[in-house]
């Protein structure tokens, strides 16, 4: 199985977070779960495509990563930030992933995270945080 990244900075963001280091952390997991995602779905010889773009947004900083992978189910889409929660076998995924892109974007940033998906199309996570945390963060970093 064959996979394509492509990274789409918009413009210079210009901002620097603290905790710059859990916010990597958050990009990676959300990396990880589309490259899973694709490699459920894709058969031998076929490509997925997992995209990062940044953008600003008025007073806010936005990422999304996109993929083509399976999408998520409605019956858990409500579950997905859940400690724990994991559609993977066991020892493939711990469920702690998207809890802590959670908890580190909402409440140590004061941002925001969700998903639009389409079962069988893929899967769009965006983040955004306000540029005003660059100053100020909730919680330590």
């Amino acid at each position: 199985m064959s996979r394509e990244a492509h990274v789409q900075f918009y413009e210079s963001l210009g901002v620097r977070f603290p905790g710059a280091t859990h916010l990597n952390q958050v990009v990676l997991n959300l990396l990880v779960n589309a490259a899973h995602a694709i490699k459920e779905k894709v058969k031998d010889g076929e490509k997925g495509q997992i995209t990062v773009r940044t953008r600003t947004a008025g007073q806010d900083v936005e990422i999304s990563v996109s993929d083509t992978g399976k999408g998520i189910p409605e019956a858990i889409r409500n579950r997905v930030f859940e400690p724990f929660f994991t559609t993977k076998e066991v020892g493939k995924g711990s469920g702690q992933g998207l809890a802590l892109a959670y908890t580190v974007v909402v409440k140590k940033h004061g941002g925001k995270i969700w998903f639009e998906t389409e079962v069988g199309k893929g899967t769009t996570f965006f983040i955004t945080l306000p540029v005003s945390v660059a100053a100020a963060p909730k919680g330590s970093a």
